[in-house]
């Protein structure tokens, strides 16, 4: 389908410039991720307006080499030092406006300045970001056109899985940015009070940094391939402005630190992280007995170190409450892999936020199935790790690499199911529903190559409605649905 005749009718008209702000309206310091937002897309101004010199076509005659400096007051350029998550948040409208833009005033940092906490993961938060906004602009061209023209309804179940897939990847990566540690925590070897329950440093390619910097540039890759194709069909050529923007975004990832190179590096580290510990690490609660007796105190240790981990894991998936002052090292994978059982058996019990997804046959107990499937999955990846460990392939070997595509996405796995938990009791309401986590969780078996988990009714549909309402009603993609004042 083509509809060419009306989709000139559904591109945005140009709105009235809007007076830049000065630039003491963005406080020095730091004044929180909300207001931070808020004044930084006020500072941005309207990306439509030609004359804004920060508006999509002042960023496109600049290319990548001309970009314009960034103005005072620049979350986090202050003195006051925030919290990886809390700028990723502040900087967002940063990162939807243009991905080159972003990587130029925030994702690299000025010559001699020490990288700040969670720089590594600012590149994949702000490719996320850049295409929720396609996907947004993407999903009000279709439900014009559906009004029109029904043809264009084949395109809602195809944007819900995108929908659905794009909020799996800003779980993971919200996680990962919770997880980093503070201003002012004690690095290794520097002094300084200790987490109440530590978990051991990550080594390399063992950060969720390695998951996050191998998914994302991927899963985002191919969903740009995808909302390149709808708008194809839908009319919009390489001229429109819409087109220019997914081709701005593709010529810009490679620069960032967002694309396929980026993404096979960090595949590299985490095949090289897998055959170290391929098996599962021991329960605290049977830990191996001397002369029939417990260890004791190294028993106590252990299992007050995995208590501690659960707690902490529990807090991190509660997205709208302060991270947790987690260990300095960071939070592994391996760690938010072990967190499947839990997550996969406790969703049966977790509300489903309104869905009716309770149980007998409906949402909730396909998530349950699906989170089951994924944990036998997850076992038999063990067992496989260790095989080829015991056969001495390198993390060069294919069969190595392809282990680690597959772990990456069960920690996606993981990280779905345990925002969506957490989400279920005073989360927000969307997130707390089984619908978007099925989805997601569908997607991920099918690159599993596993059996889907059929559920009747289709999930998709609540997903999409869910996505038309975000776009008509000016609000993100993110996991928040943030209101946008552009």
């Amino acid at each position: 389908m083509a509809p060419t005749r009306l989709a000139a009718h559904l591109r945005p008209t140009a709105a009235p410039a809007v007076p830049m702000p000065p630039a003491s309206a963005a406080v020095e310091g730091w004044a929180g991720p909300v207001d931070g937002a808020a004044r930084l897309e006020v500072l941005l101004g309207d990306p439509r307006d030609p004359a804004n010199p920060y508006g999509r076509a002042a960023l496109w005659a600049a290319g990548y080499d001309a970009l314009p400096a960034p103005p005072a007051g620049l979350p986090g350029s202050g003195r006051g030092r925030p919290c990886a998550d809390g700028l990723a948040r502040a900087l967002r409208p940063l990162f939807c406006r243009d991905l080159a833009l972003a990587h130029a005033w925030s994702i690299r940092p000025p010559a001699g300045a020490p990288a700040p906490d969670g720089a590594g993961l600012l590149a994949p938060a702000a490719l996320l970001a850049s295409a929720g906004g396609i996907l947004r602009t993407t999903a009000r061209i279709v439900a014009g056109l559906s009004r029109h023209d029904p043809a264009a309804g084949q395109w809602h179940p195809v944007l819900a899985g995108l929908f659905a897939e794009l909020l799996a990847c800003e779980s993971l990566v919200a996680l990962a940015l919770r997880s980093c540690p503070r201003p002012g925590c004690p690095r290794p070897g520097r002094p300084g009070p200790r987490p109440a329950a530590p978990a051991a440093p990550a080594g390399e390619g063992e950060g969720l940094e390695a998951v996050v910097g191998y998914v994302v540039p991927q899963l985002a890759g191919e969903l740009l391939d995808d909302l390149e194709l709808v708008l194809n069909e839908c009319g919009f050529g390489a001229a429109s402005v819409e087109q220019r923007m997914l081709a701005r975004l593709a010529g810009s990832r490679e620069g960032a630190g967002a694309g396929w190179r980026a993404a096979r590096g960090a595949q590299a580290r985490l095949a090289r992280a897998l055959p170290r510990r391929a098996g599962p690490h021991p329960d605290p609660a049977t830990a191996p007995a001397v002369g029939g007796a417990a260890v004791g105190p190294a028993a106590d240790a252990a299992a007050d170190a995995a208590a501690g981990v659960e707690a902490d894991l529990a807090a991190l998936f509660r997205i709208t409450v302060r991270a947790p002052a987690l260990a300095c090292g960071g939070l592994t994978w391996r760690a938010l892999a072990q967190s499947l059982p839990a997550t996969a058996t406790a969703t049966a019990c977790a509300g489903d936020g309104g869905d009716g997804g309770g149980g007998g046959g409906g949402e909730g107990e396909a998530l349950v199935r699906a989170g089951r499937r994924l944990l036998v999955e997850q076992r038999a990846l063990r067992a496989a790790s260790a095989a080829a460990h015991a056969a001495g392939a390198g993390p060069a070997d294919p069969a190595v690499r392809a282990l680690a595509d597959r772990q990456a996405l069960l920690v996606l796995a993981a990280a779905v199911l345990g925002v969506r938990r957490a989400a279920a009791g005073d989360g927000p309401r969307f997130l707390g529903r089984s619908g978007w986590a099925l989805v997601a969780l569908g997607r991920i078996t099918e690159r599993l190559g596993l059996a889907p988990v059929h559920h009747a009714p289709d999930p998709r549909p609540g997903v999409w409605q869910e996505l038309a309402r975000r776009a008509d009603g000016g609000a993100d993609c993110d996991l928040y649905a943030t209101r946008l004042l552009w």
